[in-house]
């Protein structure tokens, strides 16, 4: 049995939080309108995927997982390239809009 605490005490006897469309407050997010579940996010190529935290970031699906990429200046060049940060993050939606 796993406990989670956050300010709401809840108990999840399997283990893991709901996921966004399972959960009894989903009328009450806040995310932008544009927002889908990620299970019908496309594979193929980088979208913003928004977290369990609420946070936004750019991702793209690799390994069987949601991995975030953000820009990096390389230090001799100075040419600004996106790659890869090593996060593997917990999408529950993503969006075919960019936001902040």
């Amino acid at each position: 049995m796993v406990l989670k605490m956050t300010d709401k005490q809840y108990y999840f006897p399997n283990g893991d939080a709901p996921r966004l469309s399972e959960r009894s407050d989903a009328a009450g997010y806040k995310g932008p309108s544009t927002a889908r579940p990620i299970d019908s996010a496309p594979t193929t190529y980088s979208i913003r995927v928004g977290t369990r935290e609420g946070t936004w970031h750019w991702a793209i699906h690799r390994r069987e997982s949601w991995r975030e990429v953000a820009p990096q200046k390389d230090f001799k060049s100075g040419e600004v390239r996106w790659a890869e940060t090593g996060r593997i993050l917990d999408a529950t939606s993503w969006s075919t809009s960019p936001h902040r």
